[in-house]
């Protein structure tokens, strides 16, 4: 099964989270709710393994959720340049550098009810070539419809196949591996098998909780922004040394899918 097809969204437009959060931008309908959920099919056929740490005894976050990676150059381009993203995003420089793609590196996280990631950071990535990332995407596969969405399609089209999950995440595609190189990934710990999905693995869902969740202020445990997820919404904010802690806060009701991604930057 291959990446889902993509089409372009006329008139995508960047909105900042809230006027107290710099570095943090939604980009709401950046997929559609066809989309979504195709995204979620192609992850559930390769298959979900648990993704944990050691724990803050240990220096790391907590962390409990599935998760799939997928290394495929021409799916982030698609992502990149026909969604429209690239075109949303042309002003958006740092530093004297300019966004020009995304980081190759797909990860699907799927979070069942109870499970989260405690307070982190993203780390920025050197890609060598002068590129590095320096911003973290995050786009979310489902929930519920965020004000002004609408379901275009019948229940029973926007619905999960409910795929049998596979032993291994690991596929070919195109001669590309669906494993990130080293440099692309970072350190995993406690990972194994995981039970598949139901078959009710739906985009829109009564989702409760796990809200993307950044604290800041002179403490810098102030909350200074939640993002409800929505099928389709986009997160962006600034990642590596300007990255304020955030959390993916626990899921109380529902699934949670996301796609991650990076913005590549250079001069």
């Amino acid at each position: 099964m291959d990446f889902p097809i993509v089409s372009h969204k006329k008139g995508l437009k960047v909105e900042s989270v809230s006027p107290d959060a710099q570095g943090m931008l939604l980009v709401p309908g950046l997929l559609s709710l066809e989309e979504s959920q195709a995204a979620i099919d192609f992850a559930e056929s390769i298959g979900f393994t648990m993704q944990g740490s050691r724990g803050p005894a240990h220096g790391e976050a907590f962390r409990e959720h599935g998760r799939v990676n997928v290394t495929d150059e021409s799916a982030v381009q698609e992502l990149w340049h026909c969604t429209g993203l690239a075109g949303a995003l042309r002003n958006l420089h740092i530093d004297g550098m300019r966004p020009t793609g995304l980081n190759p590196n797909l990860r699907f996280y799927r979070y069942e009810k109870g499970q989260r990631f405690g307070k982190h950071i993203d780390e920025s990535i050197d890609l060598g070539d002068g590129r590095h990332t320096r911003f973290t995407l995050l786009i979310y596969l489902s929930g519920q419809l965020h004000q002004g969405q609408q379901r275009r399609s019948a229940p029973d089209d926007v619905r999960g196949k409910g795929k049998q999950s596979k032993s291994s995440p690991s596929i070919k595609r195109g001669g590309h591996s669906r494993q990130p190189p080293p440099s692309q990934q970072p350190a995993e710990h406690a990972s194994y098998a995981e039970p598949p999905a139901p078959s009710d693995s739906c985009a829109v869902q009564p989702l409760v909780g796990g809200e993307t969740v950044f604290y800041g202020g002179p403490s810098g445990k102030q909350m200074v922004a939640s993002v409800r997820p929505a099928p389709g919404l986009a997160l962006l904010h600034l990642h590596g040394d300007n990255c304020l802690e955030h959390e993916a806060a626990a899921v109380h009701q529902g699934r949670k899918y996301v796609l991650r991604s990076d913005v590549v930057f250079e001069a």
